[in-house]
């Protein structure tokens, strides 16, 4: 059961690395550095369908070969600390510095497994 839900997993990151690095390949720009990185982040997130006011916790961030990693979750929730004002389902936002391009990862599995996933599909993507 585990190894199944361990390739779907796969596949569907996969595919949609493949689905959104040709969507954005024709319009996206390179992101240089961390603050060029938050600003493509705070836009994605604004762009979200959800009636939440998300946040990034900038202390999260992280930085990986493909770009930077984001972490999220309602401002009352990081103002206060108080887990009553988080929302479950919102996995790591990455921003690639290649293209610019923003994924939202699943869930399913941890946060530092679909971030080893993406970073697996991402190296064996061609590489402009």
């Amino acid at each position: 059961m585990r190894l199944a839900a361990a390739a779907s997993i796969r596949v569907a990151l996969t595919t949609l690395v493949v689905m959104v690095e040709d969507a954005a390949s024709e319009s996206m720009r390179p992101v240089k550095d961390l603050k060029a990185a938050l600003e493509v982040a705070k836009q994605a997130l604004a762009e979200k369908r959800s009636r939440h006011d998300w946040v990034i916790i900038e202390s999260q961030t992280l930085e990986r070969p493909f770009g930077w990693v984001f972490f999220y979750s309602t401002r009352k929730h990081v103002e206060t600390g108080d887990w009553k004002f988080a929302v479950p389902g919102n996995g790591p936002l990455i921003v690639e510095r290649s293209n610019g391009a923003t994924h939202f990862l699943p869930t399913a599995p941890t946060p530092k497994k679909a971030i080893e996933l993406f970073e697996e599909a991402w190296r064996k993507r061609p590489q402009p």
